[in-house]
């Protein structure tokens, strides 16, 4: 099984992981809630675990995941973490809606709509 990448920064990783992620052969089915992620949209910096990945729900809808995990880590300090994530592909703008959820694993994941419709089978 290949490993998980470690990056330097957050700004590299997201660089490098959201192209991955946002490619429609990456996309990943979403529709129990519990996503496996391979490695290459997956990365480490600092001790902090990153996933990224566009999940296609059971009515074709796609929502962009941006998930992070580390001891201790608070919804707000992930925040500033996404911040950093997004910044060099799509940086935050006032008014972007992102959904916060927490799981039983302590995953702290940054949802938003990717696709303003349902997509056509």
């Amino acid at each position: 099984m290949p490993a998980v990448h470690e990056h330097s920064s957050l700004e590299e990783a997201g660089a490098l992981l959201l192209p991955a992620a946002l490619l429609a052969e990456n996309w990943l089915p979403g529709h129990d809630g519990r996503l496996v992620l391979p490695p290459h949209l997956q990365s480490r910096v600092d001790g902090v675990h990153v996933a990224a990945c566009v999940a296609v729900g059971p009515g074709l809808e796609a929502e962009l995941r941006i998930s992070f995990r580390a001891p201790q880590l608070s919804p707000t300090h992930a925040s500033e973490l996404l911040e950093r994530f997004v910044a060099r592909a799509m940086p935050l703008t006032p008014h972007t809606e992102w959904r916060v959820e927490v799981d039983g694993k302590r995953w702290i994941s940054f949802c938003r709509v990717w696709s303003p419709s349902a997509l056509v089978a």
